[in-house]
């Protein structure tokens, strides 16, 4: 939550988390796992 309220208060222009940071984020609440664990950094777009 705290890269997507980031990238909201960046303001820009259409921008999309890569889904590495969603992935482990997904499989870290399905395995009880801390919730940073494998996320060394957030990849993201904008157009």
């Amino acid at each position: 939550m705290a890269i997507l309220e980031r990238l909201r208060d960046m303001a820009l222009p259409d921008p999309l988390l890569g889904s590495g940071a969603i992935y482990n984020s997904v499989w870290n609440e399905l395995t009880g796992r801390p919730p940073l664990t494998g996320i060394k950094d957030a990849d993201v777009v904008y157009f």
